[in-house]
């Protein structure tokens, strides 16, 4: 039963419910009030909880970690710093898409809520400073309950509240037990990084973050293939390089090359081969048929929490061929690619 969902809805409302009476712009992000005050102090208790709701999730599943129990835990120092660490929500990023609200300078409708959070006093962030001298001392620190201070709270409780939620969607085509991606918010929309854009052998993540459509740290969702789609697409590309080396060790040149080298008792590598012999290599991809991806593999996409995981499961080439020995595929091509291509 999610406690969190019901009260952050509520304390966005009310937000929008002072987005009619305030006029929410670039001019305005300073304006503060008796209002805006305590909505501030509501998010950040929501905040508190919710960290330390999150942190204990995380120290079951860690072992850098020894005060899960601990009544005195704090939700900045110990809570969010954990969550930091593990997530790097510090860095996610919200836009600020309400058609009440008008902003049109980036840096008033974009937004990094959570950034400091984890750090105490001035190190801190503006919003959590804020929280601090208002729940201290309310008559003396009133022109911290601002427009911007509330926004970055309500902003910080919304991220923490989609990691508690922990949703996935899909986005293509319909997945079984996914709903279609929506935001949950009427004031904000977080990053998502396409990941989707550039599957390749290469099971590195960091290349495939490399070539996204945005910032993957920044972002808070990211989309990508299914698993199965991954590994399927993969394993057509593998197939693609396998039909392209038997092209070229059973060509009349291969066969002389190889004959030279015994001859001459140096190693037979493939790779050497086709760097001497680029001009009919070109000729043989001509003849070689890559096959093709199905658009279902193609559109099963789904968006899922950024969590610093592993993007897509490992597929070697190892683990290609013994899926090509699970089919029984004939163990006359195995034995040949076992022994020219990987001599």
């Amino acid at each position: 039963m999610n406690l969190y969902w019901s009260v952050y809805e509520a304390l966005e409302e009310e937000t929008l419910v002072i987005a009619d009476n305030i006029l929410f712009n670039d001019k305005q992000l300073d304006v503060y009030s008796i209002k805006l005050g305590n909505l501030i102090v509501r998010c950040a208790i929501e905040i508190e909880a919710l960290s330390k709701e999150l942190y204990i999730s995380l120290s079951e599943e860690s072992v850098d970690t020894q005060k899960k129990e601990d009544i005195n835990l704090y939700f900045d120092t110990d809570c969010l710093d954990l969550i930091v660490k593990k997530w790097s929500v510090d860095e996610k990023k919200l836009q600020i898409i309400s058609p009440r609200m008008n902003f049109t300078k980036e840096e008033n409708f974009t937004l990094v809520p959570l950034r400091k959070s984890n750090k105490r006093g001035t190190s801190g962030s503006k919003w959590k400073q804020a929280y601090q001298a208002l729940k201290h001392n309310r008559t003396k620190s009133m022109d911290k309950a601002t427009v911007r201070n509330l926004l970055n709270a309500l902003g910080s409780l919304y991220i923490l509240n989609l990691y508690y939620r922990n949703d996935s969607f899909w986005c293509d085509v319909p997945i079984e037990g996914k709903e279609a991606y929506r935001t949950h918010s009427k004031i904000f929309s977080p990053f998502v990084c396409d990941v989707s854009t550039h599957l390749s052998l290469c099971n590195d993540d960091n290349i495939i973050k490399a070539n996204a459509n945005s910032p993957f740290d920044e972002s808070i969702y990211i989309k990508k293939y299914t698993d199965d789609s991954a590994t399927q697409i993969r394993d057509l590309m593998y197939s693609y390089e396998l039909d392209l080396q038997l092209q070229t060790i059973s060509s009349d040149k291969f066969f002389n090359y190889v004959q030279e080298q015994i001859n001459n008792r140096l190693d037979i590598n493939l790779l050497d081969f086709i760097r001497e012999t680029r001009p009919d290599l070109n000729e043989m991809i001509k003849n070689v048929k890559p096959a093709k991806v199905s658009p279902e593999i193609l559109r099963s996409r789904e968006i899922v929490l950024n969590k610093s995981q592993q993007i897509y499961p490992n597929r070697t080439w190892n683990d290609f061929l013994g899926s090509l020995t699970a089919q029984k595929v004939p163990e006359k091509r195995l034995a040949s690619l076992n022994k020219e291509l990987h001599p």
